[in-house]
């Protein structure tokens, strides 16, 4: 028996083993496969975080949902941090609020194989031109 770290439901140790991967996990079968469907809540595409209103950054996803995650993060130790995009940068040292923040979506349901990969990518350098957002190198 053990305890699931997301739901803190105690369940058997089988409720661990992912049915999408065979791997063991610390949260139990139910809640990754909730993670799993949020994270695809959001379809791939090109995206675009404002804080106050003004474009602050500009990106491209194949799941936008985790990015946003991965972005509005405020990471304790910054030597630890395995993103470190600008955006995530200034929401470390405070220059950007996150709960001053929204996310939306610019261009939707760009699938992830090689030909809208690189549509997603066009798209992305034509919204930075376009809206020259602080935190896009």
């Amino acid at each position: 028996m053990k305890k699931c770290s997301k739901c803190s439901k105690v369940k058997e140790d089988k409720e661990f083993i992912w049915h999408r991967t065979n791997n063991e996990y610390t949260a139990c079968s139910s809640c990754k496969d909730y993670i799993h469907d949020m994270e695809r809540s959001i379809p791939a595409g090109v995206y675009m975080i404002r804080e106050k209103g003004v474009p602050v950054y500009i990106g491209e996803s194949y799941i936008p949902y985790r990015r946003r995650k991965e972005h509005l993060s405020k990471y304790k130790d910054w030597n630890s941090v395995k993103h470190k995009s600008e955006l995530t940068k200034a929401i470390f040292h405070g220059d950007v609020i996150k709960e001053n923040t929204t996310f939306e979506m610019l261009h939707e349901n760009i699938d992830n194989d090689i030909k809208h990969s690189v549509a997603r990518k066009d798209l992305e350098k034509i919204e930075i031109e376009k809206y020259n957002p602080k935190y896009n190198k």
